[in-house]
């Protein structure tokens, strides 16, 4: 299969300009992204960045949301008051 250079540099813009940023192994990352399939990355919610699964869709990126028990859902309340509190 052929790769169009212009579109492979399309894409990445797009990508690139996503309000996500990628952990380690960009590339896998990358390709998962590009294949809409399920991946971890660190989403920012316009407050803080947090690590969560996530895939791109046509309106962005979609977070996985699965029912947490009460402590972990306090935890993470937790932690993004803190992270909230760094300036």
């Amino acid at each position: 299969m052929s790769v169009d250079s212009a579109a492979v540099a399309a894409v990445t813009g797009f990508v690139r300009a996503l309000p996500l940023q990628l952990f380690d192994a960009p590339d896998a990352r990358s390709l998962a992204l590009l294949r809409r399939q399920w991946h971890y990355a660190s989403l920012y919610d316009g407050r803080v960045f947090m690590g969560c699964r996530s895939r791109l869709t046509d309106n962005g990126p979609e977070t996985e949301h699965i029912p947490l028990p009460p402590a972990l859902e306090k935890r993470l309340a937790e932690t993004r008051a803190k992270l909230d509190a760094i300036e």
